[in-house]
């Protein structure tokens, strides 16, 4: 069995980014490995993102539909009563999903880094792999199906067929 040393984890504060966290997290206990927590920022400042909550009771982020004026901020989802503080507005998103990432691993007692990366998801993860050694990549699948699929591809798809090294993509 080849043991992993040196793993990355891409993880963008979705519902299937905590469970590729999760599974991060057990390898790299069972491994005894280098976790590194890698976000890629790509999305213009335009864009309203939310908090829900899994079966689990654990927090993600969606991004509603809905589009920023200046100096407003809508949603297509209605504010929770006495809980807006759980809207964040995306210029704050990087903080927010590097502090979600700290909250579930820190008590693992793992060395963790954490590093957020500007411009498209997929060459960004690919060639930190490569230039940090990673034995291993482990991504989140979104789901996504049909037309969107076709035209666009998935990310974890992408950075199976681009790494130079294993990736694990968790559903």
């Amino acid at each position: 069995m080849t043991h992993f040393k040196n793993m990355l984890v891409a993880f963008d504060g979705s519902e299937d980014g905590m469970k590729a966290l999760e599974v991060a997290r057990d390898l790299a206990e069972k491994n005894d490995a280098r976790l590194t927590v890698v976000y890629v920022h790509d999305e213009p400042l335009e864009h309203t993102v939310n908090l829900g909550t899994t079966a689990k009771g654990d927090s993600y982020l969606f991004r509603s539909q809905g589009y920023l004026t200046p100096g407003s901020v809508t949603t297509n989802v209605p504010p929770i009563p006495d809980e807006q503080d759980n809207v964040i507005v995306e210029e704050e998103l990087p903080k927010h999903i590097m502090n979600q990432a700290k909250g579930k691993l820190e008590s693992a007692g793992l060395h963790v880094t954490y590093e957020k990366l500007s411009g498209k998801p997929v060459p960004e993860i690919s060639e930190y792999a490569k230039a940090n050694d990673m034995d291993l990549i482990i991504i989140g699948n979104r789901g996504i199906s049909g037309i969107k699929k076709f035209v666009q591809g998935s990310v974890s798809q992408k950075v199976t067929n681009e790494a130079e090294c294993a990736v694990l993509v968790v559903k």
